[in-house]
């Protein structure tokens, strides 16, 4: 009974409607088809491309073994815009364009760079002042210190000369005068302290370079790895 009300249900839909899901089926299974071969297209262009770079990185002359691994760096490099400008099936026009945006973005960065260099180089330090100045007599004297070992001679030093000379009568009021002079004065204190240092110059160089072009510490990595190790194995790839 329950199979036969399904069956009856079924039956007594329109047959418009079930034309329209049935095209709108079939145009979800094209898409879905277009969609796969799409992504399988890709993928064999991608193949074909990085064989025809090996290809030329082993068989062809200097030039193409040279492009080759410059297109080998490009598909693989960090760095931002690079990638575009090894692509074999790029349009020349994109190309010019990319290499303007990183030209731009290399001047940019250099000139950056170069101000903060100055400040590093020329203002290493800073001068920061208290905002209350500090009386005379506040400011703290060093304690004077007397060595025992180093005793005074009576016979040669004599003390009464000493203390007229120290205390007499221009000197106490030459004291005086400075007592009066420094007790009207404050000063305002003073703290010396570095602005940059070695770290905040890389620290800002680096925030730059990645502002700009996505450069990183991986980036100088990569660099060195394709002229070195990469290097080698292509030139021992060629002589075989």
């Amino acid at each position: 009974m329950g199979t036969g009300k399904a069956f009856l249900k079924c039956a007594s839909i329109p047959k418009s409607i079930y034309q329209s899901l049935h095209r709108k089926r079939a145009a979800l299974y094209t898409k879905t088809a277009s969609a796969f071969l799409d992504t399988a297209s890709l993928a064999n262009s991608e193949a074909e491309i990085e064989y025809d770079s090996r290809k030329q990185i082993k068989y062809g002359n200097a030039y193409q073994a040279a492009w080759g691994i410059f297109s080998e760096y490009c598909d693989n490099t960090t760095i931002h815009g690079i990638k575009y400008l090894g692509e074999q099936k790029r349009p020349i026009l994109e190309r010019l364009f990319w290499i303007l945006v990183f030209i731009l973005s290399i001047y940019a960065c250099t000139s950056l760079t170069l101000n903060i260099w100055d400040k590093w180089n020329n203002n290493p330090v800073i001068v920061s002042f208290a905002e209350k100045s500090t009386p005379v007599w506040q400011i703290p004297f060093p304690a004077v210190t007397v060595c025992s070992e180093t005793k005074a001679r009576q016979t040669i030093f004599n003390f009464t000369d000493a203390y007229n000379k120290l205390f007499s009568e221009n000197s106490t009021m030459q004291m005086a005068r400075l007592s009066i002079f420094f007790k009207e004065n404050q000063f305002l204190t003073s703290k010396r302290s570095e602005l940059y240092g070695t770290t905040d110059f890389l620290a800002n160089v680096g925030g730059l370079l990645g502002l700009f072009m996505g450069v990183s510490t991986l980036s100088f990595v990569e660099l060195v790895y394709f002229c070195t190790v990469r290097l080698l194995t292509n030139l021992k790839m060629r002589k075989r």
